[in-house]
């Protein structure tokens, strides 16, 4: 199978492909009003400084019964990002960037935004041996692109993405891969080093229940309280009684290595009638097979927790100092 752009060697692939050492400078592409697991993405990845150093948030565009067409659904996720770090009280810390206002119209042309032209430019300060994680949880117009505008930042990134079902799977339909599916065949086709979380019986061990999230989210602080609200939402509106949380993947991905297990592998190709082409492999990727569902939410909740309270200790200190300042100013007043 012919690569799109540029070749990159398997050797310079499985090099980069292997899992980092230490903390990583990470962007996050996310189309964060689409449904509700983003936000708890966006959430554990401000959670975990000392594992991730988040550079960048883009939006990502996506159409469905939240949005009135691709360029609505970008704005409304942009929104929802800041939304989120906001009630972190984190929005301070990191760029948001808008991204695609619509899907890729071919396999040639890209969509220009200044969430990929920002990655085109943050991408130049990497290298092969220490690449810029770009965490892809939506469609994949941006990150797309970016690599048309720019080939040469293949070799100074690696994308985890989040799309689609295991090579085995009688299709590979699935909504991430199907919002922007020229962009998907792209990155299939392509030869930028790729870590691929499926969905289906993978990210979708990421389960969890209403009495789980109202015990280790609700009460955490504004954030605890906003994830917690529209989780229950969720399910009152779709009748559930549980969920996947699928976006966390990506994120516990690089938080914890020990966490998963992952293949190298021939990437296949995508068929128009959305199925995987897998007797003509072409470049190599990595291939997430399993997730140890119980560690990844364990870890996101404990963290919840600690940030909760340190943030009650910063306001209780806030509190006590204002106290002794007013004392001070008063007994002042009185002498």
């Amino acid at each position: 199978m012919q690569s799109k752009l540029t070749n990159i060697a398997d050797a310079t692939l499985s090099a980069m492909l292997k899992l980092p050492i230490g903390k990583v400078d990470i962007v996050i592409d996310t189309d964060a009003f689409n449904e509700i697991d983003d936000q708890f993405a966006i959430t554990y990845a401000m959670l975990s400084p000392e594992q991730l150093n988040v550079k960048a948030f883009y939006a990502a565009p996506f159409f469905n019964e939240n949005s009135e067409n691709p360029a609505d659904g970008m704005e409304k996720s942009y929104q929802e990002i800041i939304r989120v770090l906001d009630k972190m009280h984190l929005s301070h810390k990191t760029e948001v960037l808008k991204g695609s206002e619509n899907y890729l119209q071919n396999e040639n042309t890209p969509v220009k935004s200044p969430a990929a032209l920002h990655l085109i430019e943050l991408a130049k300060n990497y290298t092969e041996r220490r690449p810029l994680y770009v965490v892809s949880i939506g469609a994949l117009s941006n990150i797309v692109s970016a690599i048309m505008m720019s080939p040469e930042i293949m070799k100074k990134i690696v994308v985890v993405w989040l799309g689609g079902h295991p090579y085995d799977w009688h299709t590979a339909s699935e909504y991430n891969l199907n919002q922007d599916f020229k962009a998907s065949k792209f990155l299939f086709t392509s030869c930028v080093p790729l870590v691929h979380i499926p969905c289906k019986n993978v990210s979708e061990k990421l389960q969890t229940s209403l009495p789980d999230i109202k015990a280790n989210v609700k009460g955490r602080g504004k954030i605890g309280d906003y994830l917690y609200s529209i989780f229950d939402k969720h399910l009152i509106t779709y009748s559930l009684k549980s969920k996947p949380i699928w976006d966390i993947a990506n994120i516990a991905y690089l938080v914890n290595r020990n966490w998963m297990q992952a293949v190298i592998t021939g990437r296949p190709g995508l068929k128009d009638d959305k199925t995987w082409d897998t007797e003509n492999r072409g470049a190599i990727c990595k291939t997430v097979t399993d997730i140890k569902r119980d560690n990844v939410f364990e870890d996101f909740f404990a963290k919840l927790d600690n940030f909760s309270l340190n943030a009650k200790m910063k306001i209780l200190d806030i509190e006590e100092k204002t106290i002794k300042s007013e004392a001070v100013y008063n007994n002042g007043r009185k002498a």
